[in-house]
């Protein structure tokens, strides 16, 4: 009789496994439900990567001046400088005198403002001789709106055309709790931008220097969208802005909208180079 390694009964429950004849369940009614919420997810990933659309941002640095706000008052002949009190801030009126000049015979004339406005520099002291056509006092006409000119390196500059939309952070302003301001290209310089140009609307070449870094570029120049409900009376990505009015010469940063792009445009690239 030969050895039984195994039970009977043992050998009897592999024969006619127990159960056989119930239904396996998959998963419960939680699992049904997550994955038909991934489902969805994944549905409408896919339908915005192939119907949506994300903007195309071309970045850049500027600063806000007002247009043709910044004027010199000088003398065309030159001549000695008497009598000027003014000082950076004062508030000056169109024909106020502002000093006395005093010719090379001698013959004093009064020095009047051609602008109303804010002194923003005083170039030249009492008793000091002027050259014909030297700067005495600049002025800032603040009547003038302000504007905005960024400067583009080449290849960015020639993306950009009028009418491109443009949101501006100016660095006096945290953009986290008051927006961005916002504005429309209305000119796009056809080559590099001289420094002579720039310093002609800046009137400063520390600030000239500051924007340029010596590299060429492109000007652009943004119109700011007027809004008289705001206390800047300009419009902003928030409904109020600000609490206070901007100031000519305030440095800004831009995101200029060149183009929009599908999801997938982004993806497909990607997936072309791994393979």
């Amino acid at each position: 009789m030969s050895q039984k390694i195994f039970r009977q009964a043992a050998l009897d429950k592999l024969a006619t496994p127990e159960e056989l004849d119930k239904m396996i369940q998959v998963t419960n009614l939680r699992g049904w439900i997550a994955l038909g919420g991934l489902t969805l997810i994944v549905v409408a990933a896919l339908a915005w990567s192939i119907l949506g659309s994300l903007p195309t941002v071309v970045k850049a640095g500027g600063v806000l001046i007002r247009q043709d706000g910044i004027q010199d008052i000088v003398l065309p002949n030159g001549g000695l400088i008497t009598n000027l009190t003014l000082q950076p801030g004062d508030q000056v009126n169109q024909g106020q005198v502002i000093a006395q000049v005093k010719d090379d015979n001698g013959v004093t004339q009064p020095l009047t403002s051609p602008f109303t406005g804010t002194v923003l520099e005083v170039l030249v002291s009492n008793n000091t001789p002027v050259k014909p056509e030297g700067t005495v006092v600049r002025i800032e006409q603040d009547n003038k709106p302000l504007k905005s000119i960024l400067l583009l390196s080449l290849a960015d500059g020639k993306q950009i055309k009028p009418g491109t939309r443009v949101q501006l952070s100016p660095t006096t302003v945290q953009s986290e709790e008051f927006g961005q301001l916002l504005g429309t290209v209305s000119f796009v310089s056809q080559l590099p931008v001289s420094a002579d140009s720039l310093l002609n609307q800046l009137k400063s070449p520390e600030l000239v220097a500051a924007l340029s870094g010596g590299a060429p570029a492109i000007e652009v120049d943004v119109t700011l969208d007027a809004d008289p409900s705001t206390p800047s009376g300009l419009k902003w990505t928030t409904p109020n802005g600000p609490p206070f009015k901007l100031s000519n010469g305030t440095l800004c940063t831009a995101n200029l909208v060149v183009g929009e792009q599908r999801p997938l445009d982004l993806v497909l690239p990607v997936f072309k180079g791994g393979s």
